[in-house]
């Protein structure tokens, strides 16, 4: 019994590659350009073979009906899918019908030409062939050598008036330019196509980049290969959680559930970027931000304070727009961070510390529908916004701590027009 682990033949590849079916669909190039070109193949040889019955030529008028025929059920073939097999035979057909036409009327016919067009006809129609692209194109090359060296002088078998022969020349001359000058634009228009949705997919990538990561992190993943992680001295996080939502994600379909979410982070989304502020992540109903970070602020507090206010309104238009009342918990502390990217497909940027952990600990102590920071953001805010003291407050991993209400911002302040 043969040996099936042993592998393939390079003669076995073309012959399997030949006759395989590729999938397409109506609106597929290689496939519509196949078709056009074996109508007009069916067609010319149509045409071909009136002309040479007329002038008597019995033989190339019947090669012309077969040649027609074949064309015919090139048609078919290209349909179901048997790209490879069509594009073989139509290239055989061509060297066959091109080799026969020069050594019975003649080499100054000009049909040897038709054979330098198969020469790039493959390699245009056939992606991923590449082993039967060379040998259809070595066939080609050594069909025009035999023709140059074996019936250049000859004599052809059919003797035509030097008129009918320089008609075929010309217009065998014209009619392969044309060929070349369009199969060339083809390509080029291909290449150029293929190019243009390239760049666009890469657009469209790096827009999506964008929406996930900061800019400046994405523009450093594109040029840097090390991991990038980064220090801050001062940042301002703020944590916001919505009150009771497992409850009320109970009591919800999935879609509402979703569709109020989408709604109430679509308004933070807004205003973060209003406000220039880095959106780190949502875990389920908790929203993340952080100010002064990548690029850093002098203003991170007070930014994210005037941030912090606004949600509570966008809160309050959430509940105006429907039927329901919802309330929130908003944290923040101001200290150093490390910042970086992890992960290798869902990646993230994302912040650690004890100022990230001190935020949210603000957040779970804190009251409904009330800002809860500690003393640290509270020293930064106190010129500008009206701050109240809530007195110490247990707080784990840290004992009693002092922390402040934040109750809305000092009217006309010059720090505060900047920002807004």
């Amino acid at each position: 019994m043969p040996d099936k682990t042993q592998p393939e033949s390079s003669l076995a590849n073309l012959v399997r590659e030949m006759f395989e079916s590729e999938q397409h669909d109506q609106y597929d190039r290689p496939y519509m350009v196949c078709n056009i070109a074996y109508w007009f193949g069916a067609s010319i040889h149509c045409s071909w073979m009136l002309l040479f019955f007329l002038l008597g030529i019995r033989t190339l008028g019947l090669l012309n009906i077969f040649s027609t025929l074949l064309f015919g059920l090139l048609i078919w073939l290209n349909k179901r899918g048997y790209r490879p097999l069509t594009v073989t035979l139509a290239i055989l057909e061509v060297v066959l019908h091109q080799v026969s036409a020069v050594i019975l009327i003649g080499w100054n016919t000009g049909f040897q030409y038709y054979l330098v067009l198969v020469l790039m006809l493959p390699f245009l129609i056939l992606r991923g062939h590449l082993w039967l692209n060379f040998a259809l194109a070595f066939l080609a090359t050594c069909s025009y050598l035999y023709l140059d060296f074996a019936w250049r002088q000859a004599q052809p078998v059919h003797d035509l008036s030097p008129f009918i022969v320089q008609c075929f020349n010309v217009s065998n001359i014209v009619a392969v330019a044309a060929n070349i000058t369009i199969w060339t634009h083809y390509s080029t228009l291909t290449a150029d196509g293929a190019l243009l949705e390239a760049q666009k997919e890469r657009q469209k990538t790096e827009t999506l980049l964008c929406n996930i990561l900061p800019v400046t992190i994405v523009e450093r993943l594109k040029s840097e290969n090390s991991v990038i992680a980064d220090s801050f001295e001062s940042v301002t996080v703020l944590f916001a959680d919505i009150v009771n939502f497992t409850q009320l994600a109970e009591k919800l379909p999935p879609y509402e559930l979703v569709a109020l979410l989408n709604q109430l982070f679509s308004l933070y989304d807004d205003l973060c970027e209003n406000y220039q502020l880095e959106k780190i992540k949502t875990l389920g109903d908790a929203y993340m931000v952080a100010a002064g970070l990548p690029e850093p602020r002098q203003d991170h507090a007070l930014a994210m304070a005037s941030f912090a206010l606004e949600m509570l309104k966008a809160v309050e238009l959430v509940n105006a727009s429907t039927s329901y009342s919802l309330k929130i918990r908003i944290g923040m502390h101001t200290g150093p961070v490390t910042a970086g990217v992890i992960g290798k497909q869902k990646f993230i940027y994302d912040l650690w510390g004890d100022t990230v952990n001190l935020a949210s600990r603000m957040q779970s102590l804190g009251e409904a529908d009330r800002i809860h920071m500690t003393k640290q953001t509270s020293d930064l805010l106190a010129e500008c916004f009206d701050v109240e003291p809530r007195g110490k407050i247990a707080v784990k991993g840290k004992g009693e701590m002092a922390t402040y209400w934040l109750n809305a911002a000092k009217p006309s302040h010059r720090a505060l027009q900047k920002i807004s």
